[in-house]
């Protein structure tokens, strides 16, 4: 941010964040949307990008109020864990209790020696360091679970698609991000091939399940109950609006299709 300096750089990071955050009580958006778009949720970044505009001299405090802070955040985050529920909608005003909670965490948790402790224990490392690719792979799990059956998942298939997640993280963490961070091993030139690579594969698939898709809709398909149907469950299950009728509904799809696929062969 030199060109433009720090203080314009924090000035534009923090107005930006403030027309962000507005946008969360925008009746005409829908929550879901404001879900995944990123300028209804720039915001909750933001907070976390000005934390290095904070300097050392400000933040800076005696170990008991750093323990303080450090403890409010942790209260923060441990609030949006165990009290909210998809009934508080996300973004909102409560956003703010687990995203300024994680901020007062991390400025102040180095000079609290509780938290330090708690923190250094190998567990929790050895959490922290698989986290990102735990956060990357559960949800894909956790989407294809709920679409294989019309039923919620019970708490022994959570169980069982934790620990899948945690073990496909190790491995990701231990054979893809250590690698690719060590530049003795890895050239910058040999990860900007493979990135191309992984972006033309994408778009193969990309374009292969546009095909696809776009076959199994066909009027001529006689796959097409079932694939509308498999849609409809898919999008009730994120709404939460699933029901009986869908139960009839699919397997009435799954009849028709079979029906069709003797007269097809």
């Amino acid at each position: 941010y030199r060109p433009l300096g720090r203080t314009a750089v924090f000035a534009a990071i923090l107005f930006l964040a403030a027309v962000s955050f507005s946008l969360t009580f925008a009746s005409t958006i829908s929550s879901t949307h404001k879900y995944y778009m990123l300028y209804s949720r720039f915001w909750e970044l933001a907070i976390g990008s000005l934390l290095p505009f904070l300097s050392p001299e400000r933040a800076k405090c005696s170990v008991a109020c750093a323990e303080l802070l450090s403890g409010l955040g942790l209260l923060g985050i441990c609030t949006a864990i165990f009290a909210f529920d998809e009934s508080m909608p996300s973004p909102s005003q409560y956003t703010l209790v687990p995203t300024l909670g994680t901020a007062l965490f991390i400025v102040y948790s180095g000079e609290a020696r509780l938290v330090r402790t708690a923190l250094a224990c190998k567990p929790v490392r050895a959490v922290g360091l698989i986290s990102y690719s735990a956060y990357l792979w559960h949800q894909p799990l956790f989407a294809f679970c709920r679409l294989r059956s019309l039923e919620p998942p019970g708490p022994h298939t959570f169980a069982a698609l934790i620990a899948l997640t945690l073990l496909l993280s190790f491995f990701s963490w231990r054979f893809v991000e250590n690698p690719l961070r060590n530049r003795t091993l890895i050239s910058s030139g040999t990860v900007l091939v493979v990135v191309a690579l992984l972006c033309l594969l994408s778009i193969q698939l990309l374009s292969f399940l546009s095909y696809f898709s776009s076959s199994l809709f066909s009027n001529n398909s006689p796959f097409r109950p079932l694939a509308a149907a498999s849609s409809t469950k898919a999008n009730l299950f994120f709404s939460g609006n699933i029901s009986s009728q869908t139960t009839t509904t699919t397997t009435a799809a799954f009849e028709e299709t079979s029906c069709r696929s003797v007269d097809f062969g």
